[in-house]
């Protein structure tokens, strides 16, 4: 068996994984990555398709915030072509989503009268001002207090179901809230050549810097002594390592993360609240190439959309995606339910 040491093993390359990474090695810790996953990045990443580049997830990359901070901390470039205002359509038209006062035109124009209008915006104005909306209702039931016109009621899920991967009535109103409030980045990109690209840039700085990624290997066991976890057990190519860590971060779900480490190191209230709350979060995708955009912008967003809540033709920006002459969609939304059992054939 071989032996390895470092300061913090980190479980899975995918941006969080390879965030913290850049940020420790940065700060001069030895830190390693281990993913077992041939390609790195998790769900941002890339799988090459007769010449498309098909996202794994997210297609879409902060910047200017956070994520620029990491990619600067390596000495790595955040290269993105800034994304276009969405659209949203409403009943077959479609209307650009205004730079100014954005929410209050977006509202007005679904609203029946400016009284509507005028009850949503100051539902609005006192949840993010100085009233934080409880989690024992859901987001439907929150935006039901001040309307039941339809239109409102779907634009608030058609705002949850590319960034939360649940449904109105499934999301609590307090998360949504916490969710707005929380900074922004200054604006959204997307990866020229397609979101691998980006994290093997990533992947250089930590490198650069003295960080190691090992791909195609698997953690296995988590060892824990006297409540602290003090290392990781890998299988690479077939070969047992054991890993000594001051540190362990696990990017690979609180689910798996117990199963590797044991439950008996585990709080009882933290195992149950993970079985009570911890629930997946499902988003159907569905890609598809043609010769002319099917929408002529980044994304555009459903208000009325039964399961479809957008549609992105990133090759708009980033012709680098498909083939010369081609264009790649990118439609999704929601099941009925994101709580299993699914049917997966009517969704």
């Amino acid at each position: 068996m071989t032996r390895e040491t470092c300061d913090v093993l980190i479980i899975g390359s995918g941006i969080g994984g390879l965030s913290a990474a850049a940020l420790l090695v940065a700060s001069g810790y030895k830190t390693i990555v281990v993913e077992k996953s041939p390609r790195i990045g998790g769900r941002y990443s890339t799988i090459d398709h007769k010449g498309f580049k098909i996202t794994t997830g997210a297609i879409e990359i902060e910047m200017g915030g956070v994520i620029q901070k990491v990619f600067d901390a390596v000495g790595a470039k955040l290269e993105a072509t800034v994304a276009s205002t969405f659209k949203y359509r409403v009943n077959g038209k479609d209307y650009d989503m205004p730079a100014k006062g954005g929410m209050r035109a977006f509202i007005s124009a679904l609203a029946e009268n400016e009284d509507e209008a005028n009850r949503v915006m100051g539902g609005l104005k006192k949840a993010l001002m100085w009233q934080d909306p409880a989690d024992n209702i859901s987001l439907r039931q929150w935006v039901q207090q001040y309307t039941e016109n339809e239109r409102i009621v779907r634009a608030f899920w058609s705002l949850v179901s590319p960034t939360h991967f649940v449904n109105d009535d499934e999301l609590p109103a307090g998360k949504f809230f916490a969710y707005l409030k929380a900074p922004k980045a200054a604006a959204v990109g997307i990866a020229p050549r397609g979101p691998l690209e980006l994290m093997e840039t990533l992947r250089k700085g930590i490198e650069a810097k003295g960080g190691q990624i090992w791909t195609k290997c698997a953690a296995t066991k988590i060892a824990v002594e006297d409540g602290k976890a003090v290392g990781v057990m890998v299988n690479r190519g077939g070969e047992s390592v054991e890993i000594a860590a001051k540190a362990v971060i696990s990017n690979t779900g609180p689910r798996k993360t117990v199963e590797l480490a044991g439950a008996d190191n585990f709080d009882r209230w933290y195992l149950n609240l993970m079985e009570e709350t911890l629930h997946p979060a499902p988003f159907i995708a569905v890609h598809a190439s043609s010769d002319e955009p099917l929408v002529d912008c980044d994304s555009i967003v459903f208000i009325l959309g039964r399961r479809l809540s957008c549609m992105n033709t990133p090759s708009i920006a980033c012709p680098e995606l498909a083939p010369k002459g081609k264009h790649l969609l990118m439609a999704g939304g929601t099941p009925l339910s994101s709580l299993p059992p699914y049917d997966v054939q009517a969704d």
